[in-house]
């Protein structure tokens, strides 16, 4: 369904991971390698880095790893 709409998954589980290195035309993954945090610690991680992975997206990368 990600496909479908246009949707990028943004997860934790390296499932995901592995699916998106399986199929060539499946949805990008944005693939957060931080341990256990609180939501608001997590967003003000995250936050910064949204400009370089909208560049790396728009450059055709199906999965980013962010650490």
């Amino acid at each position: 369904m990600a496909q479908q709409t246009g949707a990028i998954i943004v997860s934790k589980d390296a499932d995901f991971v592995t699916l998106a290195t399986m199929e060539e035309t499946g949805p990008p993954v944005i693939w957060i390698r931080l341990g256990n945090t609180r939501r608001q610690a997590l967003l003000s991680w995250f936050g910064p880095l949204i400009p370089k992975i909208l560049t790396l997206l728009e450059q055709g990368e199906k999965l980013i790893e962010v650490e």
